[in-house]
């Protein structure tokens, strides 16, 4: 456009130059008029006095046809910019809505964006009509308005992005970066190209530490069920891998059964289009002294959760759904990140060691990467022998194990190396404070950060690698369960228990650990699955071996309550609980063996 204009300025200056050579008076009134016109950008005037000179008679004028096809061709040129500068007109008029529309007190930073580019834009179609209102118009509001973008939202902009880099909400701080960046491409004075490479830098490198970031969600709180020890709270919903998600909580003994209540924990969660959504999986985030349980929902980030009802099937006071409506607010907090140990593989020197009268394990070094745990070490016989078994990692946070075939010969005072690696199904997290290492079947506590043994003041029972009748496991239960909520005959719910269960009383189950002298007290509560206390289930024997040697023995007939008991296992290498079944029944007691805790 800015072109055309030029030439028609041109044209106009011959023809007004051939108009000064002809002796009609009207028609070069009439050209300086519309030439006046055309400079001010009054084009109707213009237009005005060439339909005047196509008026005149051309017989009259000199050049008389020549001109009368020249002023068309000039009027035809003067309509188009008549449009043109329409145009010009309601985008001024959209810019000004624009601007007004701006909330500079809660910017949204798209908004302003968008309405920046617009001004910069419209100013540069109308640079080249300086003189023109328009144009003063337009630098008028590009003044103002990117004043307040330098005074107000980019010191705004700038400190959000540092406070999501510092709270570790990267992909806040990288929305808000893509702005910063679209800001200074027409701002270029305010930030300088290689601060938008440092702040991604920053981010980029937040990212590499994490396996989760810290979550924002809205805060719910409702505490959907406390037995005085375990609590489940919805903390909120929120957005988590793109899908609007719930956030539970699980603290105390529930921590541990968390992984395997989808069926004994069920929600029916209505959104404000009238869908719903049954899904009980749930993903696991595992922190040192709770669980938060991630349960994702629907693709549409549009969608408003209104209500959420739930239950607790195997709970008879619980069984039915009970309802959560979910009014707006606008409270929300902070869930914690998960930080992964290293990505690039963490490598530890190790001087952990173990003897015995066949052999000496020395551990020499562990690596981590990602969601892989390698360790190198030796093994020097002091006898001649063989090992046909297997070697064995086990995450006690997560409840994860790996194992590995391992069948050697060793002879005599002839070191042999070993390496054990294995993928879990997670990366490996700063929460993990350390792994259990089986060799040779036996235990070492590995600290993921100094290397060393790792020594704590108490482990859980139910977080120990564990043998049934000779094969390890890492379920909480022998025998089939159909519910993680047992109840002993108290009406008392356990959650963090091993279940032992005789199937029709033709085995008598054995539940075997590995100690390893590492441990000098065990506390835990034996009891009966309400459900099978009756006379009709018989009784049972209840050995607790350390090492062979009964370290006590328990006799359980019918309706027997839960008691506790505080056994000494220091020097222990092995922990048998064994039992035996006296019933005129196919059918045995369920014992539940509850709350163990290894003292160090």
């Amino acid at each position: 456009m800015n072109n055309s204009f030029k030439y028609l300025l041109l044209i106009f200056t011959i023809l007004l130059l051939s108009a000064c050579s002809g002796n009609d008076s009207s028609y070069k009134k009439e050209m300086d008029k519309a030439r006046a016109a055309m400079e001010n950008l009054e084009i109707e005037e213009a237009v005005k006095s060439y339909n005047t000179i196509l008026g005149m008679d051309p017989e009259t004028l000199k050049f008389g046809y020549g001109r009368h096809k020249i002023t068309e061709e000039l009027l035809s040129n003067a309509n188009k910019l008549k449009e043109n500068l329409n145009k010009l007109v309601s985008e001024l008029e959209a810019v000004k809505n624009n601007v007004n529309d701006v909330s500079f007190e809660d910017p949204n930073y798209n908004q302003v964006i968008s309405t920046l580019d617009n001004i910069y834009v419209l100013h540069s179609k109308l640079e080249s009509y300086a003189q023109s209102k328009m144009f003063k118009e337009i630098e008028e509001i590009r003044v103002a308005y990117t004043s307040k973008v330098k005074d107000i939202v980019y010191p705004r902009l700038k400190d959000e992005i540092d406070r999501g880099i510092e709270n570790l909400l990267l992909d806040t701080a990288e929305v808000n970066l893509v702005a910063l960046s679209s800001i200074s491409k027409n701002l270029p004075e305010l930030v300088q190209p290689e601060v938008i490479v440092q702040y991604q830098e920053k981010i980029n490198s937040e990212r590499e530490k994490y396996i989760t970031f810290p979550t924002e969600i809205k805060t719910r709180g409702q505490v959907l069920y406390d037995d005085g020890t375990s609590k489940i709270t919805l903390l909120g919903e929120g957005v988590d891998n793109k899908r609007n998600a719930l956030f539970y909580k699980y603290e105390g003994p529930a921590r541990y059964a968390a992984e395997k209540m989808n069926f004994d924990f069920e929600t029916r969660v209505i959104f404000d289009n009238g869908n719903h959504n049954t899904n009980n999986s749930k993903q696991f985030r595992f922190y040192k002294d709770y669980v938060i349980g991630i349960q994702h929902l629907d693709k549409d980030m549009g969608l408003k959760i209104v209500r959420v009802d739930y239950r607790f099937p195997a709970l008879a006071n619980q069984s039915e759904y009970k309802t959560l409506l979910f009014s707006d607010t606008t409270d929300s907090t902070i869930l914690p990140g998960m930080q992964r140990h290293q990505t690039n593989g963490l490598e530890i020197a190790s001087d952990a060691t173990y003897s015995n009268e066949q052999f000496t394990i020395g551990i020499k070094k562990i690596k981590i990467d990602n969601n892989n745990i390698t360790v190198e070490g030796t093994i020097t016989p002091k006898i001649d022998f063989s090992f046909n078994g297997r070697n064995h990692l086990y995450l006690p946070l997560t409840n994860k194990l790996v194992s590995q075939f391992y069948k050697e010969e060793f002879f005599k005072d002839i070191p042999k190396s070993f390496i054990i690696s294995d993928k879990f199904d997670q990366d490996i997290s700063t929460e993990h404070e350390f792994v259990k290492l089986y060799v040779l079947d036996h235990l070492f506590n590995i600290d993921l950060t100094s290397g060393n043994i790792h020594v704590s003041n108490s482990e859980q029972l139910t977080r120990q690698a564990y043998w049934v009748n000779g094969s390890i496991e890492t379920h909480v239960e022998s025998g089939f369960m159909s519910t993680r909520f047992i109840k002993d005959v108290d009406n008392i719910t356990h959650l963090n228990s091993y279940i032992m269960h005789g199937s029709y009383a033709r085995s008598e189950p054995t539940l075997r650990f590995a100690l390893n002298k590492y441990y000098k007290r065990l506390s835990v509560g034996i009891g009966i699955d309400h459900r099978f206390a009756s006379d009709k289930y018989g009784s049972t024997k209840l050995k607790i071996l350390g090492d062979d040697k009964v370290l006590k023995e328990i006799n359980i007939g019918p309706g027997f309550k839960t008691t506790n008991y505080e056994l000494d296992v220091t020097g222990i290498e092995r922990l048998v609980f064994q039992c035996s079944y006296k019933t005129n029944s196919y059918e045995t007691q369920r014992l539940i063996i509850t709350n163990g805790i290894l003292y160090q």
